[in-house]
Parts: structure tokens; sequence; C-alpha cells
């Protein structure tokens, strides 16, 4: 919200026990696309696909997202650290679906969801992507408190 700044994720960068990455090259790199576009306005993709809007689609979550353009995995699998629940609160952990530039979210335990989290756990094993290779953004789409 401030103008200016941005965030450059590196969610896909540490190790378990040691968050600092020892290639400091790909943070290097983040934080120039953030630069280049939020100060110097060039046209380039600042930072990886960030969570926008959740829509529900019967038994589907359909997410949006800004900096979209491109998505994809970094292992051609499916999109991983998704998790899914309904009205009760409990999370069940789910594949997602690639769409265009939508993620679909969908479990057989939850046919009536309500909210996704990605990414919401200690080191999360992600892999979803944009076409400039920026990792997303860990997100909630829900309120809840605990």
């Amino acid at each position: 919200e401030i103008p200016g700044t941005g965030i450059a994720n590196t969610i896909d960068l540490g190790m378990l026990k040691n968050i600092h990455p020892k290639d400091k090259l790909p943070i290097g790199h983040r934080l120039t696309q953030l630069a280049l576009k939020n100060v110097h306005g060039m046209d380039v993709i600042p930072q990886g696909p960030t969570y926008k809007s959740l829509s529900i689609d019967g038994s589907k979550a359909v997410l949006t997202f800004e900096h979209s353009q491109g998505l994809k995995t970094k292992d051609g699998k499916a999109p991983s650290s998704f998790w899914i629940a309904a009205d009760d609160q409990k999370w069940f952990k789910t594949e997602a679906k690639i769409v265009g530039d939508t993620i679909e979210v969908s479990s057989k335990d939850v046919p009536k969801p309500v909210a996704v989290r990605y990414a919401f756990t200690a080191f999360p094993e992600v892999n979803l992507l944009n076409k400039a290779n920026l990792p997303a953004l860990p997100f909630r789409t829900d309120k809840w408190e605990p």
C-alpha cells in the first residue's frame, strides 16, 4: 500500500533449519525486479503471483491473482501447499489445478468450500510460479481467529 515498495518473496529459497539462503543471487534479482517496476516504472513483472480474490463455483474454490501471467509450476506437477476448508474450519491439504491465470482448488472432504490457504505451514514445499519464474506469495482467504 506504500508507494515505491513491494515484497521480494523468498519462501522457496531457504532451508529447513536456516531461512537465510546461501545463494543470494535470486534475492538480488527479485529486489531488482521490484525496483525496476516500482521506482523506475519499467514494464516488468515485479513479483510472483499475489492473491487477489476467491470465488466459489459449486465444490470448487477459484483463486485469482495479480502478477499471474503464465502460471506454472517449477516441477511440472500440480500446484502444491494448498489447503481448503468449509464453515467448520477443518483444513484439508489438497492439490490445485492451474486453469489459465487462475487456480482451482477442491477436495472430496470439503463439498462446500469457503476458504483457502497457500503455503500456510512452517517451511512449505511450494512450486507455483509466474512466467517470470517468481514464486507465489503465501496467503489466506479466511479471517477466522483461533
